[in-house]
Parts: structure tokens; C-alpha cells; sequence
């Protein structure tokens, strides 16, 4: 049986992405299957889109975390069909690392925007918005899923990461609603 809240329609989240400017270059961090590269696709046409995920079981995520029940044969082959799904599309770059790993190989200020959908862990949240924000081009987005899911397994990590970027730097986050965030670059 599935969680209600884990099921969305396909079209949950395209209102933000409306607001994403086409033809831009944009990264999503954490695909999981690529269900929702397809709607970044379909919404955004970017010139140029980075998956970013890296498929990887790790001991420190706990049991919790998206593929942390999965045996490291089943992240390979999300992470193989992912490939296959988009080996087609020339604006798409399949990047099988993590987060950090990622936006260090990236020049500042080279996205128009990053979707947010990774490790979701109040520390790993907060470093997530640390290393993309320089990368983001003068009126950029950094948007993401989840804010505001205080009953969750990640313990509102999202919220916590957000509300303490936001106030460390003094900048002002948006919460359109559907547990999503967004933080325009100035």
C-alpha cells in the first residue's frame, strides 16, 4: 500500500516549474527512477539538464532514506534505466555522484536553476544550498520538494536546512505550497 502523502499526480509540481525559464540550464539533485526528470523536461525545455544522483547505498543513511532498504544491485539498475531512458536527449547529462561531488566540477554562476530533491537531512539539506547558491546565475532558482513535512521520516530536515540558509544570509524563501520552496537569486 502506498503512504498517501509519497503519491502524487505526475503534474504536483509543474506550477513551480512554470515559473523556470525555458531554455535555461538546470540540475535536479536526487532522481531516484527519473520520473520527475521527465517533467522538468516537459515544463522547463532546458538547453541543458544534469541528473544528479548517486545511486548508492550507504551505511550513515539509515533505513529510512530512498534506496537505503534497496540492495546496491537495484540503485545500479534504477541508475542503468535511468541512462537508457534519456540516452537520447542531447541536453541531458546522467551524473552518477553525489551533490557536493557535482557542483565542485561546475563554474559559478553556469545554472539558471537546481531542483532540490536529494538527501533530505537537516545538515545535508543546508549544505546543499551552500554549494548550489554560488552556482546559480544572477536571478536563479533554488526550489525543492518537501518543506514542511514535520511528520516525516527526515524530521523536517528540509524546513530546518531552508530556515537556516534563508536566515544566515538574509534572504527571503517562498513556500507556494505542495511542500515546495523556492529562493530567488538577487
Amino acid at each position: 500500500m502506498r503512504r498517501p502523502w509519497l503519491w502524487r499526480p505526475a503534474w504536483y509540481r509543474d506550477f513551480l516549474l512554470r515559473e523556470v525559464p525555458k531554455g535555461g540550464t538546470g540540475a535536479e539533485i536526487g532522481v531516484y527512477r527519473g520520473d520527475f526528470s521527465a517533467r522538468l523536461l516537459r515544463v522547463t525545455r532546458p538547453r541543458r539538464l544534469y541528473l544528479v544522483d548517486p545511486w548508492k547505498r550507504t551505511p550513515e543513511a539509515g533505513s529510512h532514506i530512498w534506496g537505503s532498504t534497496s540492495d546496491q544491485v537495484r540503485l545500479d539498475r534504477w541508475c542503468d534505466s535511468v541512462r537508457q531512458r534519456y540516452s537520447n536527449r542531447g541536453e541531458i547529462r546522467v551524473e552518477r555522484c553525489t551533490s557536493i561531488e557535482f557542483a565542485s566540477g561546475i563554474s559559478d554562476a553556469s545554472l539558471d536553476w537546481v531542483y532540490l530533491d536529494g538527501d533530505h537531512r537537516a545538515p545535508s539539506v543546508l549544505a546543499d544550498l551552500e554549494v548550489y547558491w554560488p552556482k546559480l546565475r544572477p536571478g536563479g532558482l533554488l526550489m525543492g520538494d518537501d518543506f514542511g513535512r514535520r511528520h516525516s521520516w527526515f524530521a523536517d530536515g528540509v524546513t530546518v536546512g531552508v530556515n537556516r540558509f534563508v536566515e544566515a544570509r538574509g534572504l527571503a524563501a517562498e513556500f507556494p505550497g505542495r511542500h515546495q520552496f523556492r529562493i530567488r537569486r538577487p
